[in-house]
């Protein structure tokens, strides 16, 4: 399993009052493990690490606010946050901030 993440979103908000913008954080992540060695029936949870921001001050990575998509279905069950391996194989899972 190899776990990709497509990051560097970046959220921010401006004023046209005095011409001047504002970038209010970013949206960088990694998920952890990036690789990891399965057996048929082992569960993997994966946990995503970043730099939380939202203008409503929340600062808990939510597995919900990205997509998860796995190259290989017959070998890895692909869920937010968990990986189920059900058969023999490799597969690249790719993780995207869905902001």
């Amino acid at each position: 399993m190899l776990v990709e993440t497509t990051n560097m979103v970046n959220a921010g908000n401006g004023t046209r009052e005095n011409t001047e913008e504002y970038t209010l954080g970013n949206r960088k992540f990694t998920a952890e493990p990036e690789s990891k060695t399965m057996k048929v029936g082992d569960i993997e949870e994966i946990e995503i690490k970043g730099e939380p921001f939202n203008v409503f001050g929340e600062n808990k990575i939510s597995n919900e606010e990205y997509t998860w998509v796995g190259d290989n279905e017959a070998s890895i069950k692909t869920e937010p946050g968990k990986l189920t391996a059900i058969g023999e194989g490799t597969a690249h899972i790719e993780i995207t901030d869905k902001v």
